[in-house]
């Protein structure tokens, strides 16, 4: 190939990169404003429902290494919004354009299986927050991130986040620790799904919910459930009818009560941890 040929063609292929990645830099910037839109059609409408969130907000441990004097700009630059159960949040393949906080409800996130199955990582509930590693190492979302069941959500904008957030070290620590335990939920998933038989995971599963959710009571330890049995299932890599049999079976063990399908009470912790200890 003469070297005439050989430039037209760099030339033509460098043109052709340009004009790609302009192009893919128009459809971030569509879907950010699409998102932004979305937001702000859900977004709390009240205003005396809107200072009573931002008052609860104040007291966040995500706000408490954030100078006071610019708390208020913070607050007036977040969206607050009403997220319906079964809405999404973000979705596979997301640019990270927002961090979410949840201020009341439960979040799931999954990854739907090439099956078309549907496997939950992680339940996550008020205060907790996702996205902040995506902000940080400009990643996009992996997994689908869904209200579990109605919620009240705030999404920081990267460029609040920048601003605000992102030299704060008690922010970092908090994203340090939920990417840390995110990896050893994930591992123990790993490791249950390849070698932990039905029960083990039924016992692990109710022993991540007390930690979670659980509440001490005189009858034991109160778990109120957001999930149904299949979902329920989801969170384990247990079908439907396997998790129902399974808690049947440690009922009639005196391992657990249950109270119709949303309340289960854990009347022995030792019986279930021998399960996966």
């Amino acid at each position: 190939m003469d070297k005439d040929r050989a430039k037209e063609l760099e030339i033509y292929a460098n043109k052709l990169f340009a004009e790609n990645l302009q192009q893919d830099r128009k459809i971030k910037e569509h879907q950010k404003q699409e998102k932004f839109k979305l937001l702000r059609e859900r977004e709390v409408a009240s205003e005396d429902e809107k200072t009573a969130l931002l008052a609860k907000l104040r007291q966040l441990p995500l706000l408490n290494d954030i100078d006071d004097k610019d708390v208020d700009d913070v607050l007036d630059q977040i969206i607050l919004s009403n997220i319906k159960a079964g809405e999404y949040i973000f979705k596979t393949g997301d640019s990270p354009d927002f961090m979410y906080l949840i201020v009341e409800g439960q979040m799931k996130i999954l990854f739907n299986s090439i099956d078309g199955e549907e496997l939950i990582f992680y339940i996550y509930k008020d205060g907790d927050f996702v996205g902040g590693h995506n902000l940080l190492q400009r990643t996009p979302y992996r997994y689908i991130g869904e209200a579990l069941t109605d919620c009240k959500v705030v999404a920081i904008s990267r460029q609040t986040f920048d601003q605000y957030f992102h030299n704060s070290p008690a922010v970092l620590r908090g994203i340090l620790t939920k990417s840390f335990e995110r990896i050893r939920w994930a591992e123990s998933l790993i490791q249950r799904l390849a070698t932990s038989n039905a029960s083990m995971k039924t016992a692990a599963l109710l022993l991540k919910l007390e930690s979670r959710i659980g509440v001490e009571t005189e009858e034991g330890i109160k778990l109120e459930l957001s999930m149904n049995r299949e979902e329920l299932g989801n969170y384990t890599g247990l079908k439907r009818e396997t998790i129902t049999r399974k808690l049947g079976e440690f009922r009639e063990l005196g391992y657990i009560e249950m109270i119709g399908n949303k309340v289960i009470i854990i009347k022995d912790m030792e019986a279930l941890e021998a399960y996966v200890l």
